[in-house]
């Protein structure tokens, strides 16, 4: 080979190389790994390319952080939907003992329902906060994400609060990725 047929056969190796990433990256099957537990996946001003239904505030408690408001979605309910392109975590191989974690609040009715979505699968949660008008964290436990599947990437959590009144609020802190075990500990330690 010459010289430019090598260049030549190095620039088409190069093409395909990006072509098949970028096919991976968009199927959302991708060998990225998971995040380790305890990493910030989102705040009210990281984590996120795109915040729909999202209003930044300060801390409606009168804390030091900034919060998220969700604002009315289809059929009066409060929502927040909170995206990253590139993905807040890969679901790991092995999911058991690992959870997302959101620290938020709401006014009105304490029943939420939170999506996790990767492309074309999503897992669907529906908790109820503990108290009203305080911060509470929620676990989502990954273990129970069945419908999706390792390696794909998480690239869209929304909230829902079950609220259709006028009262209805919905903030959202921040969430991170927590083993089980720590999850346990913060709610033994808790009064």
């Amino acid at each position: 080979m010459t010289g430019e047929e090598d260049a030549d056969m190095a620039r088409s190796l190069m093409v395909l190389t990006f072509t098949a990433a970028v096919a991976l990256v968009q199927s959302g099957c991708t060998t990225a790994p998971p995040a380790p537990p305890g990493e910030l996946l989102f705040d009210a001003h990281t984590g996120c390319g795109q915040r729909n239904h999202f209003i930044l505030i300060d801390d409606p408690f009168g804390g030091p952080e900034q919060a998220g408001k969700g604002t009315a979605g289809a059929k009066g309910l409060q929502k927040m939907v909170l995206l990253n392109g590139e993905g807040f975590f890969a679901m790991p191989a092995d999911p058991e003992g690992q959870a997302v974690v959101i620290r938020l609040a709401v006014k009105g009715k304490r029943d939420l329902r939170v999506l996790l979505v990767a492309g074309d699968q999503h897992a669907s949660y529906r908790p109820t906060l503990p108290a009203e008008g305080t911060w509470c964290d929620i676990e989502l436990p990954l273990a129970r994400a069945r419908r999706i599947h390792a390696g794909r990437k998480i690239v869209d959590i929304t909230i829902w609060q079950q609220d259709t009144s006028d009262a209805a609020v919905l903030y959202v802190q921040k969430g991170w990725l927590a083993s089980w075990s720590e999850a346990q500990k913060r709610r033994t330690a808790e009064p």
